[in-house]
């Protein structure tokens, strides 16, 4: 008999962010950039839970306040990836998708193909969702997370510079944008997270290299486009320049901002 498919999302959040502190606590349009990234994941209605987790009292007050559902972990964690696996270690689900606290405008459809990807192949260890570069630019873009990808679309490994020799025309053949959504089955995420911390990971500061260092699989979910994520201040006008070049997001935008 097969097993019963169960999602729950979660964003793992903290305030000692490295490029930019406190950066989800940061008010897009009035609004705290967690509470964007909350209210869009709950807008998609892919999943009934989604959940906050975080060690820090600013966050969790701040999400309960507007209603939200939240999880208590420890304040001090490596990565994002421990901090989920502690707030879902007694949650009744099969899979885990975690929604980075900095991607306020995360797509209902980006959400939407990691949960048929999830239903169609359960048995895949773990998926990230990634799309097309835009330029050569962020191909060498440090703050970017790449990934080199087979034809089968399992990732073969991530990096934050461009190891290839290829021309870029090449290269976007087989190297994709990581995007700040991953999902996981729930037994190999509390696998990864109670193992020891990968070489690669400690050095390239990309926690998804451990799970191929640990010899569990991760397959690409492709999405059709790509939206600004937040990982400095320079972002923050990105940001507001896809706004202003895009009235449906703003739009949809303005309209969680009164929920």
């Amino acid at each position: 008999m097969t097993k019963e498919i169960k999602i729950v999302s979660i964003i793992p959040a903290h305030l000692a962010s490295i490029r930019f502190k406190k950066k989800v606590m940061h008010k897009l349009f009035g609004l705290p950039m967690i509470e964007h990234v909350r209210r869009r994941a709950l807008d998609s209605k892919v999943t009934e839970n989604i959940i906050v987790a975080s060690g820090d009292r600013e966050i969790l007050e701040t999400v309960k306040y507007f209603g939200g559902e939240i999880i208590q972990t420890h304040r001090e964690h490596f990565n994002g990836t421990s901090r989920v696996a502690e707030a879902v270690e007694d949650i009744d689900c099969t899979h885990v998708i975690v929604i980075q606290g900095d991607e306020p405008l995360i797509q209902k459809e980006h959400l939407l193909k990691l949960k048929t990807a999830i239903n169609h192949n359960p048995d895949i260890d773990s998926w990230n969702s990634i799309c097309n570069l835009s330029s050569k630019k962020e191909l060498n873009n440090i703050n970017i997370v790449k990934a080199a990808l087979n034809e089968e679309g399992q990732i073969l490994y991530f990096f934050r510079k461009s190891p290839s020799y290829a021309k870029f025309s090449d290269q976007v053949k087989y190297i994709k944008k990581v995007q700040g959504l991953i999902a996981y089955k729930k037994n190999v995420l509390l696998e990864i997270a109670n193992s020891s911390i990968s070489i690669l990971e400690k050095y390239e500061s990309i926690e998804q290299l451990r799970i191929i260092a640990k010899g569990f699989k991760i397959f690409g979910v492709m999405q059709n486009d790509q939206v600004p994520s937040i990982n400095t201040r320079e972002d923050l006008k990105v940001f507001h320049e896809y706004m202003e070049n895009n009235p449906h997001q703003y739009k949809l935008s303005q309209k969680l901002i009164q929920k």
